[in-house]
């Protein structure tokens, strides 16, 4: 099974985690992950690494990012090279919630990766009253 790690600042991916568990009960090979704040670059790469490697497994990982260009998203990019993960960026709830269903059906990480960008994408939407109703689908 394709794993799931959620970083971000402060205590974004917590939230996040914690939240898709309310909705989808317990959660396996998902994890979330966030500098502290007087923590060294080096030693939350360290950290980073150790939580990929524990959730990962043959199909990979998929690495959802608060925003791109933060602390996470860089080191991400750099472990891309070592590690077989994808890395999104401007994650959500609708994404979380599309990688943990998604990945049960499918094995394919680019796919699962496409997909759950694609759920992102469209889950932005600007609802004006009287306006069309948003769906969703995965």
């Amino acid at each position: 099974m394709i794993g799931v790690v959620v970083a971000g600042h402060g205590k974004f991916p917590e939230g996040l985690v914690s939240t898709t568990k309310r909705i989808m009960g317990d959660l396996r090979e998902v994890a979330a992950i966030a500098p502290r704040p007087v923590e060294k670059p080096y030693d939350f790469q360290v950290r980073l690494e150790k939580v990929i490697e524990k959730v990962s497994s043959q199909e990979g990982v998929l690495v959802l990012v608060d925003i791109y260009g933060g602390s996470a998203s860089s080191y991400c990019l750099q472990m891309q090279k070592d590690f077989p993960i994808r890395v999104i960026t401007g994650a959500s709830l609708p994404m979380l919630l599309a990688a943990i269903h998604s990945r049960k059906k499918m094995k394919d990480l680019d796919a699962v990766a496409n997909l759950v960008e694609q759920v992102g994408k469209k889950s932005i939407t600007n609802m004006e009253v009287g306006g069309t109703r948003l769906k969703i689908s995965w």
